[in-house]
């Protein structure tokens, strides 16, 4: 039975918060626990090279070379012409800035004229850039090296934590459900956009340009297709590049210029010339520019501000000390490797600081205005220190804030450690609470609440603390059944499966015969469900601004992009509980499950000033467990959680599912992934299934488990809603056929009556074969098609009216 998921969870409450309101999604659980196919494909890549270009591509896929390589060879001889082209034009572009450039810079700084050293300044940036310039017609102009790669080669690349899918040069970003950013990344630019601190001017960079484009056409679609999508890419690809050298060109370099330009005059006109000051002039050369782009641009703000604030890599600190990070003081001196840091520190806090304030922002015009002279040999840290908390209101818990904001946008591009994924890519901090929560203790009940509560949770907690004690104790008792024990599978069991060509692993069905077994004993996990004993309750805006500081937690999660906390109270069974374990060794693992935190999340913190009363009324309405748990105790089961009865297998139902998932796992990941392979996988695999009951307990024992399983009555009430060609693999189904109660099983009952007829007085080996014939066409373009034609070819049958007639 096809899911994708691959943890046992029960999932009990869902609540979305945003800027104004709280939602609050249906009580549910899942059990599931297949694997997921959605990711299919092989990892093993090969290189061919070809008149001096690298195409590495899936070992699977070669059959597209012959069709992609007169595309790939005209899209060269065009992109060699055209970089040529794009560097002139760039080179003319910059031999005319000069006295713009200068007009800017005095245009924004409060000074009488440039210095004398203007012209020798410009001139020293020019020679830097020209290096960029040259980089580009031999970098961008020269492709020698295509990457196409599928899902499972993609995985190395992929941050799952930014949702980004970065190659180095190329860098695909998802900020949201179904969107994509691409960006170019030039590897003699430190990064491309507004701000770049450093050119890698002390190399030459001799080897060109590398494209990893994705093939992500699901299995079963032909060689040709695909390759037809390819061909429509290469003009997008010639017209993306075109578009960066117009950045690079028209914006970019004017951009580093005038930034550039900044820098110089300010430290001339405005700093004692010692070392000490560089963040203070790159802080400040920033916040200028970035005043300037506001003026000129402000529509593209929001995507040139994270380019002047943001950075993904901090030469000199360790990208895990973010501590480091959110002390930091900018009007502090700071060490050498901390200037790339405090100069956006300094840049963003200023700009927090003139936020609430009327008129110009800018500080040396506010020094101006406030009467803080520059000092006669110009600033150093400390005076500059003090003309800065002259001249705005509260600086210091704006650099504060800066500093968080900062790191947090560090925190999310670092790289997660080998030793960290090896633990737990998915690993969250505990909660991290304001100075002004406490901790109250009832028994064993801990309530983490703001201060301001603190006289409604002393009403509450005693009542809190004796309920849940009653509801564990009240559920272990109704729980507490004999377990059932994991089937044994045998080697006549292997056997019985190779009769039909499936190579059973034994780890897999292990697996499965462990994860049957945790399904069969859910009731004794179910109960640790109440052993909650920690309670968590939080004003909306502290959670939402802790969050925003220190990351997501265990109990919570905060979406940059869309400003949405989710709150998870989840139970699960961890698999490494159960890995290797017994059923014996499992129930007692049981015990290890670390019990859940209950949430509260109170949407109006203007309560904290209210009434014993009022406040003990937000509480409850942010309460959507607790008290509902512990009035429900009696009644409450796994199977109201999840919405349906529980359905617990006896021995054959659940030797049957272990048969069925493992044929149905060896025909998807060895035979076909296609998304059309539904109503032949999961056929297949219950005729099996129902052919290996009857072998081992017995003639029509398959019959009688299948019949329970699947009623007929339910599936004939719905055949007239059954296409089987279109029951879609669960991983490409936008509108789950299961919506309608009742269809998913009349869909299994329908797949296997027609594998019933297609295989009625067929030879014992007729499955092999069949699956040797399909197997003849590669797995990659393997689909429903490919099915149909190999029964035909080796029988003469018509499966397509098979699959017809079973429904009429």
């Amino acid at each position: 039975m096809e899911t994708i998921h691959t943890v046992m969870r029960f999932r009990c409450i869902l609540v979305a918060l945003t800027t104004g309101w709280i939602t609050q999604s249906p009580v549910a659980a899942e059990v599931s626990f297949t694997g997921t196919y959605s990711g299919a494909g092989t990892t093993e890549e090969e290189t061919r090279e070809i008149e001096g270009l690298s195409i590495t591509l899936p070992a699977d896929q070669d059959d597209l070379l012959p069709s992609i390589l007169p595309l790939i060879q005209q899209y060269r001889e065009e992109r060699s012409v055209a970089a040529r082209t794009e560097a002139t034009a760039i080179r003319e572009v910059i031999t005319e800035q000069e006295d713009t450039i200068a007009s800017v810079v005095t245009s924004l700084l409060p000074m009488e004229g440039l210095s004398d050293d203007f012209p020798a300044n410009y001139a020293n940036s020019l020679t830097e850039l020209q290096s960029v310039i040259d980089g580009w017609e031999s970098w961008s102009g020269n492709l020698d090296h295509i990457h196409l790669y599928n899902r499972a080669s993609a995985a190395p690349f992929w941050n799952e934590q930014t949702k980004v899918l970065d190659f180095g040069e190329i860098r695909y970003s998802f900020p949201e459900q179904g969107d994509l950013n691409l960006a170019i990344l030039p590897p003699f630019i430190a990064r491309i956009g507004a701000g770049v601190d450093k050119l890698k001017t002390d190399r030459k960079y001799e080897r060109g340009f590398r494209w990893d484009i994705g093939l992500y056409a699901p299995p079963g679609v032909s060689a040709e297709v695909v390759a037809g999508d390819l061909a429509k890419l290469f003009p997008v690809l010639t017209n993306l590049q075109q578009e960066v050298a117009k950045q690079l060109g028209t914006k970019w370099i004017r951009y580093f210029l005038i930034e550039r330009m900044l820098r110089k005059e300010i430290a001339f006109h405005y700093f004692d010339g010692s070392s000490g000051n560089r963040h203070l002039v790159e802080g400040l050369a920033r916040l200028y520019l970035f005043g300037f782009l506001n003026k000129v641009e402000p529509d593209r703000m929001n995507i040139l501000l994270p380019n002047l604030v943001h950075f993904p890599v901090v030469e000199g600190l360790p990208h895990d000390n973010f501590q480091h990070v959110e002390a930091l003081d900018p009007l502090a001196p700071v060490p050498p490797e901390s200037a790339t840091i405090a100069n956006r520190v300094l840049m963003l806090g200023l700009l927090k600081s003139s936020q609430s304030m009327e008129g110009d922002f800018f500080p040396l015009q506010r020094f101006e205005k406030e009467n803080l002279p520059v000092p006669e040999n110009g600033f150093n840290p400390v005076s500059f220190a003090s003309a800065v908390r002259g001249a705005y209101p509260n600086p210091d818990q704006s650099f504060a804030e800066a500093a968080r904001e900062i790191a947090t946008l560090m925190r999310s591009n670092a790289p997660v450690s080998a030793a960290q994924e090896e633990a737990d890519p998915a690993q969250k901090t505990k909660s991290i609470f304001p100075e002004t929560y406490q901790k109250y203790t009832f028994g064993e009940l801990t309530i983490t609440a703001p201060s301001s509560l603190a006289d409604a949770v002393a009403e509450l907690g005693p009542a809190w603390s004796a309920g849940l004690e009653k509801t564990a104790e009240t559920l272990r008792k109704r729980f507490n059944r004999k377990p059932v024990p994991a089937i044994p599978f045998g080697q006549a069991d292997y056997a019985g499966l190779r009769r039909y060509g499936v190579e059973a692993k034994e780890p897999e069905v292990e697996a499965w015969l462990l994860q049957t077994a945790v399904t069969n004993n859910v009731e004794q996990a179910f109960a640790h469900l109440f052993d909650g004993n920690e309670i968590e309750i939080w004003f909306k805006d502290d959670l939402v601004d802790s969050l925003k500081h220190s990351g997501n937690t265990e109990l919570f999660d905060w979406n940059e992009s869309t400003g949405k906390v989710t709150a998870n109270f989840t139970f699960s069974i961890p698999s490494e509980l159960f890995r290797g374990a017994t059923v014996e060794e499992l129930l007692e693992r049981y015990d290890e499950i670390e019990a859940p935190v209950f949430p509260i999340v109170i949407t109006d913190s203007k309560v904290a000033g209210g009434t014993t009363e009022e406040k003990l009324a937000a509480i409850r309405n942010g309460d959507y467990l607790v008290e509902k748990l512990i009035s429900g105790a009696e009644e409450l089961s796994p199977g109201e959680l999840a919405g349906t009865p529980t359905r617990l297998l006896d021995e054959k139902q659940t030797f049957f599912v272990v048969v069925h998932e493992v044929v149905e796992g060896y025909l998807i990941r060895e035979v076909i992934g296609s998304p059309d392979r539904r109503w032949f996988c999961d056929g297949l695999a219950n005729w099996i299934a129902m052919q290996e009951c009857d072998r081992r307990f017995g003639p029509g024992t398959g019959r009688e488990v299948m019949l329970r399983m699947f009623p007929p009555e339910n599936s004939d009430s719905l055949k007239q809603k059954v296409n089987l060609p279109r029951w879609t693999a669960l991983e490409n189904q936008s509108d789950p056929i299961s919506a309608a109660k009742g269809l998913e099983g009349a869909y299994y009952d329908f797949a296997t009556r027609a594998m019933e007829q297609a295989l009625a007085g067929k030879e014992s080996n007729f499955i092999r074969k069949w699956l040797e014939e399909i197997r003849k066409t590669r797995w990659i373009r393997t689909h429903s098609g490919t099915v149909i034609d190999g029964y035909h070819r080796i029988s003469e049958g018509d499966l397509q009216e098979i699959l017809e007639k079973v429904v009429r």
